[in-house]
């Protein structure tokens, strides 16, 4: 387009000097000679345009290049920051369950430790019952019995041991009656037994019903607490979770004095956890850790706070 203006340009000053009449020889040749620059200079500002417009060509695709670079690198690196994020939350509820699994291990076994605890305590009371007074010897009384005199030489012969020992009569320990209140309370403590067999072997049902009858034929046994307890974890363990929190409420109501309200505190803020009732489990887990702030339970409910 220069190139032709200028000639253009130069065509038209000719013209005007051949029409005035007035160009000479020289003035023709340097004309041409200037025309000729004007062209020689327009092929170049030509030149050096398509230079440019291929180097303007050449940014716009590396630019385009660039940003399909970077669109492609931030869609990897929002997949791999999804990707780190789910396997994020996988470890988390992991190591939830695991804490969940060691709570409740920790618990089984503390209550494993009651139990063993309480049947001690009834090996002592058995061996009371049979142990002889004090000041006694621990033997049954003999009476001597004299041996008959036929001769002297029957009385010079050694006597030999069986017959020494058969000489003296035998008498069978037989172990005092036991009283109706105590038969009552083995009882009561045999089926405790029988049922919490059946939770340990995970016949969840039958051990729910078996713990349900001792506390129906004996309401104020010593084991009645634990018995409504273990009701309450047949519950827990069937993911049966409104039913346990029941179940565990009876144990603090019925039961204050017992042994099993700091262990139903616990069980029940977890099983709202479980049902994603986070205010309520947080509500149950602060009260139990005010009003037990040194016991174990309220350590585990530390622990559970700190990780929601």
């Amino acid at each position: 387009m220069i190139k032709r203006t200028a000639m253009a340009g130069a065509g038209l000053m000719v013209f005007l000097l051949l029409a005035g009449g007035c160009a000479t020889q020289g003035d023709v040749m340097a004309l041409n000679d200037r025309l000729m620059t004007v062209e020689r200079r327009s092929m170049e500002l030509e030149q050096r345009n398509q230079a440019l417009q291929r180097e303007k060509d050449r940014i716009l695709s590396r630019l385009g290049q660039l940003k399909e670079t970077r669109e492609a690198e931030e869609m990897d690196i929002r997949g791999q920051s999804a990707s780190l994020q789910a396997t994020l939350e996988q470890f988390r509820e992991d190591i939830q369950r695991v804490n969940g699994r060691l709570d409740e291990t920790a618990h089984q076994l503390n209550n494993t430790i009651d139990q063993l605890e309480n049947r001690l305590s009834r090996l002592e009371r058995y061996i009371n019952v049979d142990r002889p007074a004090a000041g006694s010897s621990g033997m049954p009384d003999m009476e001597p019995v004299r041996a008959p005199v036929e001769t002297a030489e029957r009385e010079s012969e050694p006597e030999p041991e069986s017959e020494r020992r058969l000489r003296f009569p035998t008498r069978d320990i037989i172990p005092p009656p036991v009283r109706p209140a105590e038969q009552r309370r083995f009882s009561a403590d045999d089926q405790y037994d029988r049922a919490k067999q059946l939770f340990d072997r995970g016949d969840y049902e039958a051990a729910r019903e078996a713990f349900k009858e001792l506390i129906r034929s004996a309401p104020r046994s010593p084991r009645a607490d634990n018995a409504q307890f273990w009701i309450g974890e047949t519950h827990y363990r069937e993911r049966r979770y409104e039913e346990s929190i029941l179940a565990y409420q009876d144990v603090i109501e019925q039961y204050p004095d017992g042994n099993k309200v700091r262990a139903s505190l616990l069980k029940q803020g977890l099983a709202f956890y479980m049902l994603e009732d986070k205010p309520n489990a947080r509500r149950i887990l602060e009260a139990l850790i005010h009003q037990y702030p040194n016991s174990s339970e309220a350590n585990i409910a530390r622990n559970k706070l700190s990780a929601w």
